[in-house]
């Protein structure tokens, strides 16, 4: 991911250099801010996956989600 948000680095100053449309400056814009939004998710997920964190699936949905703290989505 890190090879990505290198190559979006890229992308931003090449954009710079040249005239983007406002459509493209939108799509890259998006593009950049969900880049970073995967990476703060994959940091929250690797803080997670080094507890090792053990559950029984017979607890039930609402007990083990609040094992996982903020990596899963809410519950409805």
């Amino acid at each position: 991911m890190l090879i990505l948000f290198d190559y979006m680095q890229r992308i931003d100053m090449e954009a710079r250099a040249s005239q983007l449309t406002t459509l493209e400056r939108r799509q890259k814009n998006q593009m950049v801010k969900d880049l970073k939004e995967c990476l703060e998710y994959h940091d929250e997920l690797h803080v997670v996956a080094d507890h090792n964190i053990s559950f029984d699936l017979d607890d039930g949905v609402v007990k083990n989600y609040t094992l996982f703290g903020n990596v899963l989505a809410k519950l409805k």
